[in-house]
């Protein structure tokens, strides 16, 4: 409560009825939300019969790119957005992608590709 006071000027500080300290989120955490965000996307994209596989190379630069202490998910979000489904619906849209197709998420270099998952099992 200290710091606050010494920030705010008093009559923001009396309106202030709680405070709420947040630990840094650790990476295993952080793991943890990929899987969670990952699981969301492929429920969005189950309409249009796609879904997506992370590899581990991809959770790597996730890992690199997406991760911050200080922000915690939201910079992850952020990060699964702007490299997966930003990509994958520029793909969808331009007809690069087929229904039913599932795609493997693969990392190279700081930046993720899409490859097409049954191609690479046979």
């Amino acid at each position: 409560h200290g710091a606050v006071a010494k920030t705010l000027r008093p009559e923001l500080v009396n309106r202030i009825q709680k405070q709420i300290i947040f630990n840094p989120l650790g990476r295993e955490v952080i793991e943890q939300i990929i899987d969670k965000i990952i699981a969301r996307v492929n429920r969005g994209l189950a309409a249009q019969d796609f879904t997506v596989e992370l590899t581990a190379s991809a959770r790597a630069v996730l890992m690199a790119r997406g991760y911050n202490e200080q922000l915690g998910a939201r910079a992850m979000e952020r990060t699964i957005h702007d490299l997966i489904e930003d990509p994958l619906g520029r793909l969808i849209l331009e007809g690069k992608v087929s229904r039913g197709q599932r795609l493997r998420v693969l990392g190279e270099a700081n930046a993720v590709r899409f490859t097409s998952a049954e191609a690479r099992s046979q």
